[in-house]
């Protein structure tokens, strides 16, 4: 994998071990057709939402901080919306 990208929302590995699997997957079935295309898509996506929430993080205004950190506690506090937000945020 060769994906740059933001440490933020510790995605690296597992993209690069998603990488190696549909290699894998495909070399196995003889048809490396698409593979570039389709792990490329994948890999924009995981480094956009890395991206915005690095913005948020690193934001200069404090306001922009504390409503990152805000939104992500309350998240984390409403297991119904965990349920919901996490598989997103791990690109799942």
């Amino acid at each position: 994998a060769a994906h740059c990208h933001s440490p933020v929302g510790g995605r690296g590995m597992n993209l690069g071990i998603a990488d190696a699997h549909d290699l894998a997957a495909r070399f196995a079935n003889g048809n490396l057709d698409g593979y570039s295309a389709t792990r490329h898509a994948e890999g924009q996506k995981i480094i956009q939402g890395s991206e915005a929430a690095r913005r948020f993080i690193t934001a200069p205004s404090p306001l922009a901080r504390f409503g990152f950190i805000s939104v992500a506690k309350s998240i984390q506090a409403f297991p119904p919306l965990k349920k919901l937000v996490t598989p997103r945020v791990l690109g799942q």
